[in-house]
């Protein structure tokens, strides 16, 4: 696959870099709240919330039409046909998004129950862990391995992160800290932008790993942990409440993650020394058995 060695989301990380950093700097050189930029708004979020309304729900369009490329560009390496490389990323959607809105309506009930439950609310870990629950579940019932149908879907799951923390940031919402600064001026930290950064970079990790033939079930393992160890981190700039030992919602279900990254990488792991182990008594058995033959 020529394409992984262009490295892209690596230079998207540097392109989202730069762009986070074009409105830190505009607030850090505004006087009065006159931005230099039409775009940036109140604080350094995006001034245009009503166009970032569509831009959110176009860059789900988007990460879906990414998706679909990368599961038809990467079926062959797992011996998939075609139309398993186009059905899977879109399966894979409708349970990631089925996790999140359950999740954020059990963390969010009394609020759904107010207003209702529209199609903007999610919750990231819900999506993660549902795809999770999923795996299992397929891997069971149908042919494919869990471990390879994890590996193959989990740069869906980085695309769909970064769609939906881009459309985060344009529509206004999970944003960070508010600081004041020296001049009275706000900067409202971006860690969307933050987010999309890294995961940007450890969507880059996946592919080196993909790319080097590791053994069987490690991607997800990996998506796991390094996912939950950046948004463990990240949610120390984010104003959500923080209530449980002093950390918040995403903080735990960010624990969980790794948790269950480091279970899951142990299965693994265990898996493989088992199959390795199976390999090579039936290579004895095979040489005993051709010895016997010539003798």
């Amino acid at each position: 696959m020529k394409w992984k060695k262009l490295h892209l989301p690596v230079w998207l990380a540097v392109l989202v870099l730069l762009f986070a950093l074009l409105f830190i700097s505009d607030v850090l050189t505004a006087s009065h709240l006159s931005y230099f930029f039409e775009f940036v708004g109140y604080g350094g979020t995006f001034a245009y919330h009503d166009v970032g309304h569509w831009l959110y729900w176009g860059l789900m369009l988007l990460g879906l039409g990414i998706c679909l490329a990368l599961g038809i560009l990467r079926r062959r390496k797992y011996g998939f046909p075609l139309w398993a490389g186009i059905v899977q990323p879109v399966v894979f959607l409708v349970v990631a998004f089925l996790g999140g809105k359950l999740l954020y309506l059990l963390e969010n009930l009394d609020s759904v129950l107010t207003y209702g439950l529209g199609l903007d609310g999610i919750s990231l870990f819900g999506a993660i862990f549902l795809v999770l629950a999923a795996a299992a579940l397929a891997g069971r019932v149908g042919p494919v391995p869990m471990g390879e149908l994890l590996d193959f879907c989990t740069p869906f799951g980085l695309v769909l992160l970064c769609c939906v923390r881009l459309g985060c940031f344009f529509q206004g919402c999970c944003g960070g800290y508010t600081l004041w600064l020296s001049n009275n001026t706000p900067l409202i930290l971006p860690v969307q932008l933050f987010e999309v950064v890294l995961d940007l970079l450890l969507l880059e990790l996946c592919f080196c790993l993909e790319r080097s033939h590791v053994r069987q079930g490690l991607l997800y393992p990996v998506f796991l942990m390094g996912y939950g160890v950046l948004r463990f981190a990240l949610e120390f700039l984010r104003d959500t409440p923080k209530e449980w030992l002093f950390l918040s919602n995403g903080q735990i279900f960010a624990l969980v993650s790794i948790l269950l990254g480091a279970l899951l990488y142990l299965h693994f792991q265990k898996k493989a020394a088992l199959a390795q182990r199976k390999g090579k008594k039936r290579s004895k058995q095979n040489k005993a058995s051709r010895a016997g033959q010539k003798s």
